[in-house]
């Protein structure tokens, strides 16, 4: 039985998305197992990863006290920059000085990362912290509150929310910190890492503006049941899902201009950006929130069938597509 199996019943997703999903966490373990052979060093970071285990587990707590283990959403948001900020304080305490790259990677993570976890609490301090339903029907369907005791559902919870999204933020997390395990050698600053820093804007610019964007949407009841078809919405139906995979293809790119000279360790580690890719398209955000948009609004199947489903595309191109 594949990981995702553990997750989500199969008459949820089809049998590719499986193993689609299945695979691309394979690849990315592989690329990671990789980075650790060519980097040993890498081993000196674990304790980042003790401390990422250890936020995970009080979040997981906190969920048990709020009963809702959506929260977890946020935490996704402010992992990536925990992890970055402690691979950088294990190398100072290694009397590594941080890079320039290192510094830069830095304040693009937290900025990315910060900015997504205050918005997804802004959202829910306004929604009165209702838990997510997608997480009992879909990630707990043989857990779910009322149908079994509190600690079951605390349990289930454990392990098929909190310590499975642990194991994909520290695979998603590889290249984070292939920058950081860069030696003073390969400290200048390369035309990669300007590419990097556009690719970061474009997709914090798709992602932050959408949010924006579908917030003051849904803030008026006249639109209430409607879809909302322009701005970003016009180009992609889920431009903060592209805007958010355009961010960890920038840190894969910081990562390939931080080790260069090790040309096998960036075409592995890209294994990371494809699994990002798997979850935003395929199982936990595009496929499922259309899916579920589908059955509360009848206009969103015409929405589907004339608007690109995860990267940018004229309409009226996709219609022709379609036809």
């Amino acid at each position: 039985m594949g990981v995702y199996e553990w997750l989500v019943p199969r008459r949820t997703f089809p049998l590719r998305t499986l193993v689609i999903f299945n695979l691309s966490i394979v690849v990315a373990l592989f690329g990671a197992h990789q980075l650790y052979v060519q980097f040993p060093l890498a081993a000196s970071f674990a304790p980042s990863y003790g401390v990422l285990l250890a936020c995970t587990l009080t979040v997981w707590l906190l969920s048990i006290f709020m009963q809702d283990v959506s929260i977890v959403d946020i935490w996704w948001g402010a992992a990536f920059p925990v992890q970055a900020w402690c691979f950088a304080v294990q190398n100072l305490s290694l009397s590594r000085a941080l890079l320039p790259r290192q510094s830069l990677l830095l304040a693009v993570v937290t900025l990315w990362g910060g900015r997504l976890a205050v918005y997804l609490t802004i959202r829910k301090v306004r929604e009165g912290f209702v838990e997510d339903s997608r997480y009992m029907e879909l990630a707990l369907p043989l857990f779910k509150r009322g149908l079994v005791p509190p600690w079951a559902v605390a349990l289930g919870a454990l392990f098929q929310i909190f310590l499975l999204q642990y194991c994909l933020m520290c695979l998603v997390g590889v290249p984070l910190l292939a920058v950081m395990l860069t030696t003073a050698e390969q400290q200048e600053l390369r035309l990669l890492d300007a590419v990097a820093c556009i690719v970061f804007l474009i997709g914090i610019v798709f992602e932050a503006g959408s949010d924006y964007q579908l917030a003051a949407f849904k803030a008026d009841s006249a639109n209430k049941g409607k879809v909302l078809t322009h701005g970003f919405f016009h180009w992609t139906r889920h431009p903060n899902y592209f805007g958010d995979f355009l961010v960890h293809v920038s840190f894969y790119l910081f990562a390939c201009a931080a080790t260069a000279a090790h040309v096998d360790c960036n075409s592995l580690t890209i294994g990371s950006v494809a699994l990002m890719y798997v979850m935003l398209r395929y199982v936990s955000g595009a496929a499922l929130l259309d899916s579920c948009q589908a059955k509360v609004k009848p206009k969103y199947k015409e929405y589907i069938l004339n608007h690109s489903c995860f990267f940018p595309w004229p309409p009226s191109a996709v219609s022709k597509k379609g036809s």
